[in-house]
């Protein structure tokens, strides 16, 4: 119990070293489509969120939705996708160094980092299947 209890505060303090006070929050959750329409409309006109942006791609196009309240959802359509949830998605200060934490706890994780215009991205998948995205 004693080495668990060191662990745990060493991973703690870890992370307090890296962000001052840890914090990781929910950014959105992605869902990919069969109709970006109806899809547009429930969320737009039903939820009441607002599009955020969105991207036309070669082979799928995508919108980012909030919510008044800042939660979002990012609409994916694909020309062959699997339908449903897709991954959830944390916002971190540094993903390149919170990666490098998770790795360190789990050494069987792995863990993918793509480099976009605009942001860093680690992709890590839970024991569901579903991605958990870090994003900085």
């Amino acid at each position: 119990l004693k080495d668990v209890i060191l662990k745990q505060l060493t991973k703690l303090k870890r992370l307090n070293d890296l962000l001052g006070v840890y914090t990781m929050e929910f950014e959105y959750t992605t869902i990919l489509v069969k109709d970006m329409e109806k899809s547009l409309d429930f969320y737009i006109n039903t939820l009441g969120f607002k599009v955020e942006n969105q991207l036309n791609l070669e082979n799928k196009t995508i919108n980012f939705l909030k919510s008044e309240n800042g939660a979002g959802v990012e609409l994916i359509k694909e020309e062959n996708p699997d339908i449903g949830l897709y991954g959830l998605a944390f916002h971190v200060k540094d993903v390149r160094k919170e990666a490098q934490i998770l790795k360190e706890d789990n050494p069987e994780l792995e863990i993918a980092i793509e480099e976009t215009p605009n942001t860093t991205l680690a992709f890590i998948k839970d024991p569901n299947g579903v991605n958990i995205i870090l994003s900085q």
